[in-house]
């Protein structure tokens, strides 16, 4: 369990962070601007190494709805503490391709059930509702 930052100061931080400037950018590639701040890749890692492991952080942080805060969540949650149902909501919730790659990079392809498996069935079963979840059936490298 993390013993970094809590829930209020990481969305603090990430709202310092704000890069409005862009937006324009995440738009050009496809990614959903209406929850997103701007914040780059590398200060997500860096806070998320700030933050260490915590599934509580985590679930607060995917709930937000701020497309960093849940890119921020796939970096520090615990994969042992992830179910299958979690997994099932945090799919349904892939709005772009990079939150799908992120988080199944960081995260789906460390739980230890299988995730590949059961989004190919997904895929098989018409639970995969757009292009962007069918990518991370490619992103688990368990297809």
């Amino acid at each position: 369990m993390g013993n970094g930052l809590c829930y209020e100061e990481v969305l603090v931080r990430l709202s310092a962070w704000a890069a409005p400037e862009s937006l324009p950018g995440m738009v050009r590639c496809g990614i959903l601007t209406d929850q997103a701040l701007g914040v780059s890749m590398p200060k997500l890692r860096s806070l998320a190494k700030e933050c260490g492991k915590d599934h509580d952080l985590a679930a607060k942080l995917w709930a937000s709805g701020i497309h960093e805060a849940r890119i921020l969540a796939s970096l520090v949650e615990e994969p042992g503490e992830v179910s299958e149902e979690q997994t099932e909501r945090w799919v349904y919730d892939f709005d772009s391709w990079d939150l799908t790659d992120q988080t199944c990079a960081s995260l789906f392809r460390r739980l230890p059930w299988g995730v590949g498996e059961d989004l190919a069935m997904g895929e098989k079963t018409g639970r995969v509702r757009s292009p962007s979840r069918f990518r991370a059936l490619g992103s688990t490298g368990r297809t």
